[in-house]
């Protein structure tokens, strides 16, 4: 008993000898994680953290394989130089990482760049200690040691975790003791953080070479024969069905059809890698037959493929997903030619090729994917501003003189989201800026979600909307929150709403050279399209959701159906005594939108339920007009 104590300490102690590196960031990276689960801890401090344990989650892979590598390297200066520099790209991760962290809207969570270290630094593992002895046979088998060491380690955690975190069940019910919700949390975050990685590091051998076996595991086979390759078969069925489907119907491919392509592509290829020894066997034909079988079958699948990405792409231009997808179908075509001429036998050239793709679609300026993704979008989304005469001559954004249709105001929306959200930008700049206190580390609102909200506000003066919110659907989903028992057959025909601003209006003149102003009162707006004031027309649009305004020299929308919705969102406990009509809580001050050559400010918005058409529409509005 002593000297299984004695082994198991020894053990750990060489093992954090051997991988310094690996084990400390393991343990700062649990030690981080069990730190932001604690009570009252800041968003600002939440997100900070994050950045540091995705840093150290990365570490693990990075110092992992700069480990294995050194120690083929005989010189101390050289074994020293590959440490610096791998801790030299730990620092530029952090700081990379901690960029798109402070510049974007996803705070805290996995960003594109974290996806992109997580690919290239786990196969930089699968291939990099193997360089100075490069040959497939002891590629084969050292993968192979880690696919199984790292399956064996996940279920000593699994069970390890299990056992402790019931031992403090016991303790908490049973002897008394206030085991609190947070530690079995930071339990879970030390097993699967430091506790797997000592686990894991503790049998990986020193010389690579003693890796290699004389025989092959039969557990290995059965899951690779068994497992994998009656689910390759199954995708391939599928999918082929579904290819003969499409020919038949002549249409296109959908867009979901990628994913399963990409997931039989993963399988069988993973089948394929953990078959490969048994290609030299001359017992084990079927093998090299199904080797052949899969890459040829792969080739009908890969059209199929790039045709889904391009059709998405030609209709909605790149983003990252995209981006990648097409980049995977053209790695994917290169890799099946290649072991198709080769014959399967340089099975390394997979994890390289994938590697050298990764840096390719993350990382080299200027085609990378976030690169692209902006680019692609903004000439798309400049595309359909110039397609509806959005721009002045000064290039500046101006309201259409006819009320976009709903899907052009959805798609301009959309794309002015997700730039935004994504990039920093809205694409309809000088016009529209994104303000700087969202870009304030420490300002508390520069969520996404209040980014959407200000995006809102910001684009309704010009038409653009996120028609997919409807101010109706917007109403019902406030009413169902507060009043689950108003039903909307009974409540739609009978239902109002109303908005009111400060009571009494305080107006100030807006910036400007005015020539006009108007007092609006059109209380009317339910029976009439439109009122003449002499130098202006005002009136609804052809949707009845919003307000035109046109001149001898222009016209112009106020986008007032998405600003409704933004106020439905935002104030969503209606009074349980009053049915009708629905009322917001007044503003404390007077809404103002503004347009190249108006602005509005609105003192009292009313839309009513048009039983006809099924929709809420214009029905009274109340404020001032100012021209130019």
């Amino acid at each position: 008993m002593k000297q299984s104590i004695s082994h198991f300490f020894l053990s750990a102690f060489y093992t954090v000898k051997r991988f310094p590196l690996v084990c400390l960031v393991a343990f700062l990276g649990s030690t981080v994680l069990s730190l932001m689960l604690s009570d009252g801890i800041s968003d600002e401090r939440q997100n900070a953290l994050a950045v540091w344990a995705q840093t150290f989650a990365l570490g693990i892979p990075l110092f992992f394989a700069s480990t294995l590598f050194a120690e083929n390297l005989k010189g101390r200066f050289q074994k020293i130089g590959v440490y610096k520099l791998a801790t030299a790209i730990q620092i530029v991760v952090y700081f990379h990482l901690n960029h798109v962290n402070t510049h974007g809207f996803n705070q805290g969570e996995l960003s594109i760049a974290f996806v992109g270290y997580f690919l290239a630094f786990h196969l930089l593992v699968s291939f990099l200690p193997l360089v100075r002895q490069f040959n497939s046979t002891v590629f084969w088998h050292f993968n192979k040691t880690l696919f199984l060491r790292a399956a064996i380690t996940g279920l000593y955690v699994a069970v390890l975790f299990a056992g402790l975190a019931g031992a403090l069940v016991a303790l908490d019910q049973l002897l008394g003791f206030n085991i609190k919700s947070i530690y079995y949390g930071r339990l879970w975050f030390y097993m699967a953080g430091l506790g797997s990685v000592w686990m894991f590091l503790a049998h990986i051998p020193r010389n690579l070479k003693d890796t290699i076996e004389s025989g092959y595991p039969k557990g290995l086979q059965v899951f690779a024969q068994y497992i994998l390759m009656p689910l390759v078969l199954l995708y391939l069925v599928i999918l082929y069905v579904y290819g003969i489907k499409i020919i038949v119907a002549g249409t296109l491919p959908i867009g979901w059809v990628s994913n399963l392509i990409l997931a039989f592509s993963v399988v069988g290829m993973l089948a394929l890698l953990l078959l490969h020894p048994l290609t030299e066997k001359a017992d084990n034909i079927w093998v090299n037959r199904f080797t052949r079988g899969y890459y040829l079958a792969l080739i009908p699948l890969l059209v199929l493929l790039f045709i889904a990405a391009f059709t998405r792409i030609n209709a909605y231009g790149f983003t990252e997903l995209r981006y990648a997808l097409l980049a995977l179908a053209i790695w994917l075509s290169g890799i099946t030619a290649f072991m198709l001429i080769t014959h399967n036998r340089f099975i390394w050239a997979i994890p390289v090729s994938l590697f050298l793709t990764v840096l390719w679609v993350f990382f080299i300026p200027g085609y990378n994917l976030h690169e692209v993704s902006k680019n692609s979008q903004s000439q798309r989304l400049h595309e359909l501003l110039k397609e509806n005469n959005m721009f002045s001559g000064e290039n500046e954004l101006v309201a259409p003189a006819k009320t976009l249709p709903d899907s052009v105001s959805a798609e301009i929306f959309n794309i002015t989201k997700y730039l935004s959200v994504n990039h920093g930008i809205t694409g309809l700049e000088p016009t529209v800026v994104i303000p700087d206190s969202f870009f304030v580390k420490s300002n508390e609102n520069r969520s996404k979600w209040d980014l959407y909200q200000w995006l809102e506000t910001a684009v309704a003066p010009y038409g653009i909307s996120d028609l997919s919110v409807y101010t109706s659907e917007a109403v019902a989903e406030a009413v169902a929150e507060d009043t689950a028992a108003v039903l909307k057959p009974l409540t739609y025909p009978d239902l109002e709403i109303r908005f009111r601003g400060p009571t009494p209006a305080v107006v100030s003149v807006p910036n400007g050279n005015w020539s006009h102003c108007v007092d609006l009162n059109l209380g009317d707006l339910k029976y009439i399209d439109e009122r003449n004031y002499g130098v202006v027309k005002v009136g609804k649009d052809a949707l009845c959701k919003n307000l035109r305004v046109s001149t001898s020299t222009f016209n112009e929308v106020f986008n007032l159906d998405s600003l409704m919705g933004v106020h439905v969102h935002t104030y969503k406990f209606p009074d349980k005594k009053r049915r009708n009509p629905y009322f917001f809580p007044n503003r404390k001050e007077v809404i103002r939108l503004d347009n190249a050559k108006t602005s509005l400010q609105v003192f009292y918005l009313k839309y009513g339920w048009n039983t006809q058409n099924e929709r809420f529409e214009l029905a009274e509005i109340n404020g001032k007009l100012w021209i130019r």
